[in-house]
Formats: C-alpha cells, sequence, structure tokens
C-alpha cells in the first residue's frame, strides 16, 4: 500500500510497517496521511486503512485506488469508481469474500456501491440511491457503474477466482450456498426463498393453470 502526505510517499505493508519509498509504486492503493511515518504507522485510523487493505485478495488487489473515512466509514474505491463500504476494519478477510459474492450474485451493470459492513447480508446499490456515493472526500463521480466493459471482464475474473480460491475462509459460507445480497430498499429481512427452477411446480396439462399440482399427485 502507498502512504502519502501529499509531499511524499512511501510504502507500508498491512500491519502498519513501513517498506520505504523505493516500492512505492504509484499503481499502489493509497491512503492519505498528515505526517509521513518513518518505521511503522501507530495512527488508528490509517491502520485501519492498511488492514483493509492489506487484507484484500491477490486477485482483487490490482483494482483498488484508496481507501478514505466516508459517510459510511471506511470506504474502498476501485478503479472503475465503484465504492465498498466496509465501516471499520474487523472482520476484514470476510468482508472482501462477502463483496466478491455480492456482485457475482447480483446484477451490478448499473452498481455504484457494495455495503459489506455487515457481511453476511452485503448490499448493492445502483446510481438512483446512491446520493451518498460521492460524498466524504471520493473522487469518484457517484455515476461510475460497475458494467462489464473497459477491462471489468477482468474484475470478474478476479472476482471469481477469490470466490473459488477463499470458500474456506472461517465463517464464511460456502461458495454459492450465501444470503443472496439486498438491493437498495429491500425490507432487509436476509431470507433468500431457496427456490430453484427445479423446485417450481408447474400445473399438467388440462388444468385451469391457476394452481400447482403438488408433486407426487395426478392431474385429474
Amino acid at each position: 500500500m502507498l502512504v502519502s502526505d501529499s509531499g511524499a510517499r512511501t510504502a507500508a505493508a498491512g500491519d502498519g510497517v513501513v517498506l520505504g519509498s523505493r516500492l512505492a509504486a504509484t499503481s499502489l492503493p493509497t491512503v492519505s496521511v498528515t505526517a509521513l511515518p518513518q518505521r511503522r504507522v501507530h495512527e488508528a485510523q490509517t491502520l485501519a486503512y492498511l488492514t483493509v487493505l492489506g487484507a484484500a485478495p491477490t486477485p482483487l488487489a490490482g483494482f483498488i485506488t484508496r481507501a478514505y473515512n466516508g459517510p459510511k466509514g471506511l470506504t474502498v474505491a476501485l478503479r472503475n469508481g465503484l465504492l465498498v463500504y466496509f465501516g471499520d476494519d474487523t472482520g476484514a478477510r470476510a468482508k472482501w469474500l462477502a463483496f466478491a459474492r455480492a456482485l457475482l450474485a447480483a446484477d451490478t451493470s448499473e452498481a455504484v456501491y457494495v455495503d459489506v459492513r455487515a457481511p453476511e447480508r452485503p448490499a448493492v446499490g445502483d446510481s438512483a440511491s446512491a446520493g451518498v456515493a460521492a460524498g466524504g472526500g471520493s473522487s469518484q463521480a457517484a455515476g461510475a457503474t460497475a458494467g462489464t466493459g473497459g477491462g471489468e471482464a477482468a474484475l470478474i475474473a478476479g472476482l471469481q477466482a477469490t470466490v473459488g480460491g477463499e470458500s474456506g475462509l472461517p465463517g464464511a459460507t460456502p461458495s454459492g450456498a450465501g444470503t443472496e445480497p439486498q438491493s437498495e430498499g429491500s425490507t432487509g429481512s436476509g431470507e433468500a426463498t431457496g427456490e430453484g427452477p427445479e423446485e417450481a411446480q408447474a400445473p399438467t396439462e388440462g388444468s385451469s393453470g391457476t394452481s400447482p399440482v403438488p408433486a407426487g399427485q395426478g392431474g385429474g
């Protein structure tokens, strides 16, 4: 990660150890500070940023630009403008996994943010509900979307690699079995129907079609 005080910069590890300016590549995600640390980061908020950035799965690390404190707490901005609301640095790894699953499970063509403050109930918000997305010092436009073009295929591949490679995280739900992400304006119950296409009951031939026939019973 890159720690910058606007006048100088240095690289730092997720645990706060300063790695030096020689490793401060411009492609690294950035954390802004008021004073550049010398050997170790001690400021609590900066350490929280580094913890979250350091917990990012390798397939997603290259898509991150910076971390900052916004209206939803600790927020991570991706290169395509998508925002991820972490709230704080607790359970950072599980929150990253929740982010990956939420984007893979939802229609992300209009996604502007993913809220993983409660990783068991991630929420994907679109441009119609993202009035807060551009606040809190974010340099990203509120209208930015996840989409699938302009390099987004690589992001999707990274998300798939994250879910496929880290489904065994402690406390994480196995891939494909988690609670579906909530969309903005949902009831917040967090309950999924659990019904797939093979479980839907269809009316038998000749019936009125107004009510399904229970499995195992004839139509006539």
